[in-house]
């Protein structure tokens, strides 16, 4: 009995196809993560600016409840507030300001204590004073990301 037998191998081309093939996979792969990680970057970037205005935008909210309109003074990057227990006595006067790229809160002016609330990322910080009301203007940028806020707060009396 002749028994022959006969081996499979692939040929050369078979060889260069799936190399192609495999190549193609790998780079789909590799874009895939590259463009995934660059997007959750751009998120992360644009959550961080968010959450320095929602903190921002929250302790003026804070600073300017109760006030009236004589309580408030505005002036370049600065808005000033004196703050009145139940008699109507000022208790302390607290400061929002900009610091370099900074906005930073000062619950009394007469401490040294401050707290920061944009730190590094400030592009501006504009209070108006209007009538009733007063009126802010916050822009934040950072690593290629703007974000401007636009904010309006009423007084209560």
């Amino acid at each position: 009995m002749n028994h022959q037998s006969h081996r499979h191998s692939f040929t050369l081309i078979e060889l260069l196809v799936s190399l192609v093939a495999a190549a193609m996979l790998a780079l789909t792969a590799g874009l895939m993560v590259f463009f995934g990680y660059r997007t959750w970057q751009r998120n992360q970037d644009l959550a961080c600016l968010q959450e320095d205005a929602t903190m921002a935008l929250a302790t003026v909210s804070h600073v300017l409840r109760g006030a009236s309109a004589a309580d408030v003074s505005v002036s370049t990057g600065q808005l000033t507030v004196k703050q009145r227990d139940g008699n109507g006595t000022v208790t302390r006067t607290a400061r929002i300001y900009v610091s370099a790229r900074n906005l930073l809160y000062r619950p009394d002016i007469t401490s040294t204590t401050e707290a920061v609330l944009v730190k590094g990322r400030l592009d501006s910080f504009v209070p108006q004073l209007e009538p009733g009301r007063v009126a802010f203007t916050l822009i934040l940028s950072g690593n290629g990301r703007t974000m401007a806020y636009d904010s309006v707060r009423s007084f209560r009396n």
